[in-house]
């Protein structure tokens, strides 16, 4: 018998500086356990939109980008509130 408080399918993550490196791997894992992804970029729209589309394929409307500086503090909250 599976513990279902161990299944992540249909949760969301955030996952900040995820459009590259050690992020996108992250993503990688956690989308393949089934989660739905909210891919956080600073400067590397490219690389996020890439990981968008790529993830995406796999799952159709799993994955999304949102960019924003973490140091805007204000900001911050509106980041939780797109997620």
């Amino acid at each position: 018998m599976s513990d279902q408080s161990n299944d992540l399918t249909g949760k969301v993550a955030l996952i900040t500086g995820a459009s590259r490196r050690i992020g996108a791997e992250i993503a990688r894992t956690l989308h393949q356990a089934g989660m739905n992804l909210c891919i956080h970029y600073r400067t590397s729209e490219t690389e996020a939109l890439e990981l968008v589309n790529e993830l995406n394929a796999i799952r159709e409307n799993s994955a999304i980008k949102l960019q924003q500086d973490l140091l805007e503090i204000d900001a911050l909250p509106g980041l939780i509130t797109k997620t």
